[in-house]
């Protein structure tokens, strides 16, 4: 995975990640230099869209390995302090976005959802850098969940 540069301050622990860019900056320092057959990328957010926590997960090769993360995220989201918000980003080398993740982008932010946390972005990365990252909420025709609250 090559380095993601925006020319931007790239959002360091307890700054706000205010957009999609903010959040594929911090996304690119996290990334596994090989994700393998593929990785799952999780930054937890405060009320303040501050970033707390960073989470990757391996083996996360299977489109449907979203739910799966989204199922541990939202476990947990109610005993941590800084759940309010939740970005991920499931890289899928070789693997482009598909019309069945709409479904996946709808089921896992209720599943969020009913633990009291917001899905604000879902990233799927095919390529080999996070310029190759696409959300499913566009292909719902969705509005960007970015305005902080």
């Amino acid at each position: 995975m090559s380095h993601f540069s925006t020319g931007r301050h790239i959002p360091y622990g307890g700054e706000p990640i205010v957009d999609a860019t903010d959040a594929l900056g911090v996304i690119a320092l996290a990334v596994s230099p090989d994700p393998g057959p593929g990785e799952t990328i999780v930054i937890v957010l405060d009320a303040e869209r501050c970033g707390h926590t960073i989470l990757v997960v391996g083996g996360t090769d299977h489109p449907d390995a979203l739910l799966e993360v989204a199922d541990m995220i939202a476990a947990t989201a109610p005993t941590h302090q800084h759940a309010m918000s939740i970005v991920i980003a499931s890289v899928r080398p070789g693997h482009a976005l598909e019309p069945a993740d709409i479904d996946r982008w709808l089921e896992a932010s209720d599943r969020l959802a009913r633990a009291g946390a917001e899905l604000v972005e879902w990233f799927v990365i095919s390529g080999t850098a996070c310029v190759d990252a696409m959300c499913p909420r566009d292909l719902l025709g969705e509005p960007p969940r970015w305005d902080v609250r």
